[in-house]
Formats: C-alpha cells, sequence, structure tokens
C-alpha cells in the first residue's frame, strides 16, 4: 500500500468534500422538486400574509416580536420537505465552497 504525502491526502479530501457537496446539493434540488409539486397549506399562507402586515404596521418596539417569530418559523420550515430541502441544498453549497478554497489554497502553496 502506497504511503501519500500529506498534499496528496488534502488534495483527496478536496476531491471528498467537492463530491459530498455536490451529491448534497443534488439531493436538496431533488427534494425541493417534489416538496414543489404538493401544495403549500393554506394556514401558512395565511400566516405568512398576517406577519407581513403585522410588520409592516408595527413599530420598531415590535422588531424583537418579529424576530422571535422568523426563528420559530425557520425551526418549523426544518421540519418540513421544502426546509429540509433548502438546509440540504445550502449545506451542499457551503461543502462546495470549502473544497474549492481549500483547493485554490493547495494551488497556491504549490501542490
Amino acid at each position: 500500500m502506497p504511503v501519500l504525502a500529506p498534499l496528496q491526502i488534502l488534495l483527496w479530501l478536496t476531491l471528498v468534500l467537492f463530491l459530498l457537496g455536490l451529491l448534497t446539493f443534488l439531493l436538496g434540488l431533488v427534494v425541493l422538486y417534489r416538496a414543489a409539486n404538493q401544495p403549500l397549506p393554506d394556514a401558512a399562507a395565511r400566516h405568512a400574509v398576517h406577519a407581513l402586515r403585522k410588520g409592516v404596521l408595527d413599530g420598531v418596539s415590535e422588531s424583537l416580536v418579529q424576530a422571535n417569530s422568523l426563528l420559530i418559523t425557520l425551526h418549523g420550515l426544518t421540519q418540513t420537505s421544502r426546509g429540509i430541502g433548502l438546509v440540504l441544498l445550502f449545506t451542499g453549497l457551503a461543502l462546495i465552497a470549502a473544497s474549492g478554497a481549500l483547493f485554490i489554497w493547495l494551488l497556491e502553496t504549490g501542490v
């Protein structure tokens, strides 16, 4: 079994990160595509319109309440198929960006 140099290990790590990011990104797209075929519940649409109206009409003093509502909504979003798709999509993009940054760093160091 050949011994790998540290830079070769980093190159393999870069490749694995990129492939995992690509797989995660594509999986997120598939989940979002399947979720797009399902209708959005009426309650969610009504809640979004109500939150928008309340945010426009209320003053700055309600910003903390709105931020709390946003965090609760984002938490609930991660429990839906659309939310899972978005999380997978952005995680894939982050992994691809990390692998790209690592690859650029390796190129600059003179691999």
